[in-house]
């Protein structure tokens, strides 16, 4: 007696058309599923993290010291953006001369080391996210009114994807984050709330094709 897999099978193959639909559609229910468990990572990390761009201190272990020694032999180009982008959000390049300057880390301060971390993000988000850069130094700006010289020791919240973005800087999918962010300002542009509703007219549209 013939399984019902091969009756299935069976009836499939009576017609090409109706044998490669079902296929594209398992391929393609398939997708959809994913896109869903993506979609969801995606609003893990925001209840997690809040969307927040954490300040130095709050980086895993790890992350700050790769950070500090992937910093510490700058070209002069990554150089001079660091300082710029300091001094953009108000900030004078001068607090970072001993990394500047050439100086092993052990020399720089705590506060040095946090500033650096401030303007190599924004130094990021303007290469790979172009289009969040000046939106993104004015979130800086506004920490930096609110607690003048101590700012770069407060995270910068309201910042959506390019929470994950920078938190993510060292591992594989940067660059497809950096892409999204690029291509979908709404994950950015407005804050969390907006980056929330975007995750769920995305998730509500998968599901909608799910059920097609």
């Amino acid at each position: 007696m013939a399984s019902a897999l091969a009756r299935c099978r069976g009836f499939l193959n009576y017609h090409p058309l109706a044998k490669w639909l079902s296929i594209l559609s398992s391929v393609g229910t398939t997708f959809l599923y994913v896109g869903l468990i993506v979609l969801l990572a995606f609003f893990i990390d925001l209840m997690v993290d809040r969307g927040e761009i954490p300040a130095f201190h709050q980086l895993p272990a790890p992350t700050r010291q790769r950070f500090l020694e992937g910093i510490s032999s700058p070209d002069d180009e990554r150089k001079q953006q660091v300082q710029d982008e300091l001094k953009a959000i108000g900030f004078d390049p001068a607090l970072v001369k001993a990394w500047a300057n050439g100086e092993p880390m052990e020399n720089w301060s705590q506060h040095e080391r946090a500033l650096l971390w401030w303007g190599d993000t924004l130094r990021l988000i303007h290469d790979k996210v172009p289009a969040a850069a000046d939106a993104t130094r004015e979130k800086f700006k506004i920490i930096h009114t609110q607690y003048g010289a101590e700012a770069p020791l407060y995270d910068v919240p309201d910042c959506g994807i390019l929470s994950l973005v920078i938190r993510w800087r060292f591992n594989f999918g940067f660059r497809v984050l950096a892409f999204t962010g690029e291509w979908n300002s709404f994950m950015w542009e407005h804050g969390n709330t907006m980056y929330l509703l975007d995750l769920f007219l995305w998730a509500l549209g998968l599901a909608t094709l799910r059920l097609i």
